[in-house]
């Protein structure tokens, strides 16, 4: 409590210097081992990840070159359908069927 009133005497700010009780707890004491993620186990989780990400991929481009196979086959069946058609109405006119 002394101290506290000799620092406010000599206009000196108590807010910004740490207290005497916090640097008795880091006296002599080990610091905590950190928890975390090592620099291996952060480069695994990448590569699982771009393993998964790649065969998404993947599967979505055989998935668009799928459907895109099959619109144009649905389309050339159309375009057939239509020509058979036309050409099934002009062998009508001309009288040989």
């Amino acid at each position: 409590m002394q101290r506290t009133e000799n620092r406010k005497k000599r206009g000196v700010a108590t807010q910004n210097l740490p207290s005497v009780f916090c640097l008795q707890l880091f006296r002599g004491k080990t610091m905590k081992k950190q928890s975390g993620f090592t620099l291996i186990e952060i480069m695994i989780a990448l590569l699982l990840g771009l393993i998964v990400l790649s065969a998404t991929i993947g599967i979505y481009v055989s998935t668009v070159k799928g459907s895109t196979d099959t619109i144009n086959s649905a389309r050339l069946n159309h375009d057939l359908d239509s020509v058979m058609s036309l050409m099934v109405n002009y062998i009508r006119r001309a009288g040989y069927w």
